[in-house]
């Protein structure tokens, strides 16, 4: 190897400030960037990732790397791009950005599995167990339709069962070719809003970022489902990122029954480290074409993605407080950019800041304000509390409302926006506010 390249920069994973230099062993050819090492570190061994090479004064012995555990880059190079920005626009240590971004198996240093699409069907005379446990008699079930189950189409907590079914021969393991994505027909007409967005967004040409402002009930996800569509049925990877683990079963649900089984995955925290790596490598080779989950979803490996959906865009919890902190929307434009692929954003209640780079010419708007079924929004009523005798914080204007939604045999559900006491003192009268003489802090009882 030539003297200028005889250094290597590996990011040792973790919360290290900087990168470290580590010698190629004699007679190893040049690794790509992005690939695994395991290396010295202090007295014991840790995992890192090959970032860079560099020249290294010949004066100075540095230590060999231990071995090489990635034939090729686990990231492509454009979602390698992507870390490094984020390393440098939030000012976070590199090698703890890539162990966000990696799954917790991979960054442990074990082998990336190479997957392949594969189903699973009963033996013909089934050999099956004389008395099957509840689990095996949900696998058999499973497995009973004439066509093979495909791998994606066994939940988690068959798997033992059906390694252990494998290894007794009673059911056996096919090849098959990559899934593809077969859509259903729409469940009910568009209207007219509707189908202005979807043709909009399908005739969007490489990058650009659209904010979809439709109020609750306007069919935001059908938007989503027929934009997406020509990009399904033409074999590329869609991605969709939402807000809470809590929000994805019903998605889920919504597109399995939409664009099939066999194709369609999530992927959250709740699910094992096992789970998450198996769905990870068959995203990574194609195998699955639309991919749900929260926001490290977003580093996910997807040679064909044409799309990425981010859902509810304004909440919250798309920002990481924990470790590396970044906004996953954020972080999933920049994605979109670099990848020169749409970028839609979701939501009845659009974030402050999406409005304002709308107002700037950065993104384009899209509004629903029809719903889709046509039924009315609520009816909001702003009370004044001022010179009002309240009863455990709630006026009488509430009460009554409350009295009477429960006597005709209806539900009351109250929000809360605090806990405890009250955050002010205020005088009802003139609605004067105490404050502290020292200081702005409003004085509470």
């Amino acid at each position: 190897m030539p003297a200028e390249t005889a250094c290597l920069q590996v990011a040792v994973l973790g919360h290290l400030p900087r990168t470290f230099s580590y010698a190629l062993p004699e007679n190893m050819e040049r690794l790509p960037l992005g690939v695994r090492l395991r290396v010295p570190f202090g007295q014991k061994s840790r995992i890192g990732i090959l970032v860079g090479y560099d020249h290294c004064p010949p004066e100075i012995t540095l230590k060999p790397i231990e071995a090489v555990l990635d034939a090729q880059p686990l990231l492509s190079e454009s979602l390698q791009q992507l870390l490094n920005f984020g390393a440098h626009y939030y000012q976070h240590p590199l090698g703890d950005v890539w162990a966000a971004a990696l799954p917790a198996l991979l960054r442990q240093g074990r082998p990336l599995p190479q997957p392949s699409a594969q189903a699973y069907q009963l033996v013909q005379p089934a050999q099956k167990p004389n008395r099957p446990g509840k689990l095996q008699e949900a696998l058999i079930t499973l497995l009973g339709a004439s066509n093979p189950t495909a791998e994606t189409e066994v939940p988690a907590r068959l798997r033992p069962v059906l390694r252990q079914a494998l290894q007794n021969g009673w059911v056996k393991a096919l090849v098959l070719p990559a899934p593809r994505v077969t859509a259903q027909p729409l469940p009910y007409p568009l209207n007219e809003e509707q189908r202005i967005a979807i043709t909009q967004l399908q005739t969007a040409q490489g990058f650009a970022c659209w904010l979809l402002d439709g109020v609750t009930g306007s069919g935001k996800t059908e938007v989503y489902f027929e934009t997406i569509r020509p990009h399904l049925e033409a074999g590329r990877q869609v991605l969709i990122l939402v807000p809470e683990i809590g929000l994805t079963p019903q998605l889920l649900a919504r597109c399995q029954a939409r664009f099939g089984k066999a194709a369609v995955a999530a992927l959250h925290s709740a699910q094992t480290d096992t789970e998450r790596l198996r769905i990870w490598a068959l995203a990574a080779i194609g195998h699955i074409q639309l991919l749900i989950g929260t926001r490290s979803t977003l580093f996910v490996p997807m040679p064909q993605l044409a799309c990425i959906v981010i859902d509810e865009e304004h909440d919250p919890s798309f920002k990481q407080h924990r470790g590396w902190h970044y906004s996953a929307r954020d972080m999933a434009i920049q994605r979109a950019k670099l990848e020169n692929i749409t970028v839609i954003l979701g939501s009845a209640t659009p974030s402050l800041e999406s409005l304002y780079n709308v107002q700037q010419g950065r993104y384009q708007s899209l509004q629903l304000r029809q719903r889709a079924t046509n039924a009315p929004l609520p009816g909001i009523t702003i009370i004044a509390l001022r010179r009002q005798y309240l009863q455990g914080g709630l006026s009488s204007d509430l009460l009554n409302a409350c009295t009477e939604t429960l006597a005709a045999g209806n539900q009351v559900l109250l929000f809360l926006n605090r806990r405890g006491y009250a955050p002010a003192v205020l005088c009802h009268d003139c609605g004067h506010v105490l404050h502290c003489p020292r200081c702005s802090a409003a004085l509470t009882w």
